[in-house]
């Protein structure tokens, strides 16, 4: 294969096996490279993703979405290279977002807990809250993503998705401090 050394192929574990483990094989993700690819085994772990409950929600992805994008016969294939996308011990920022697709998240909230050297022993948490909920439709996940005539590619979406939350994480940026801090305590009552 291309691009790949047999090294890397053979730490590769399969979608199954990941889904199999009880903490979903964590212990095998190291380094800086791997934090997103952790974040992703912790949400299956934390949701108990078992192979089926896996292949229904990952099922009904690709049929919500295929019909306009893949014909029949590429549906399989398409279903193989995301578990393989998936399974990978590095991940990128797209494939996390398909992840985040395919569990069908409305909302979520990255915090980036924080200790600068300057402060050792101070934890300042830096907080972004991502509503997905307008892309989102009880019966069809991708009625709003594909709501024109236009083919939209599972990149163009992730891109599209990648600027709304750089704009969200913008404006949070330019709320005042006082402001920041109001929120803060309402999204956290017990400090």
């Amino acid at each position: 294969m291309y691009g790949i050394d047999k090294h890397t192929r053979k730490n590769n574990d399969s979608m199954k096996d990941i889904l199999l483990s009880p903490n979903k094989n964590l212990h095998k993700i190291t380094g800086f490279h791997g934090v997103l690819a952790t974040l992703w085994r912790v949400i299956l772990k934390d949701r108990d993703i078992r192979p089926e409950k896996f292949s229904r929600l990952l099922d009904y992805c690709i049929r919500t979405q295929s019909d306009r994008l893949f014909p029949r016969a590429d549906r399989s294939s398409l279903k193989g290279n995301i578990m393989k996308e998936m399974a990978k011990p590095k991940l990128t920022w797209r494939s996390i977002m398909k992840g985040i697709l395919i569990m069908r998240i409305r909302r979520f909230k990255i915090t980036f807990s924080a200790e600068y050297c300057d402060q050792p022993g101070v934890f300042i948490d830096h907080v972004v809250s991502v509503d997905l909920s307008p892309f989102y439709n009880p019966d069809n996940v991708f009625d709003r993503i594909y709501e024109d005539d236009r083919v939209e590619t599972n990149d163009e979406m992730i891109t599209r998705l990648s600027e709304q939350i750089s704009s969200i994480v913008r404006a949070h940026e330019a709320v005042p401090e006082t402001k920041q801090s109001e929120e803060q305590q309402k999204d956290n009552p017990h400090e």
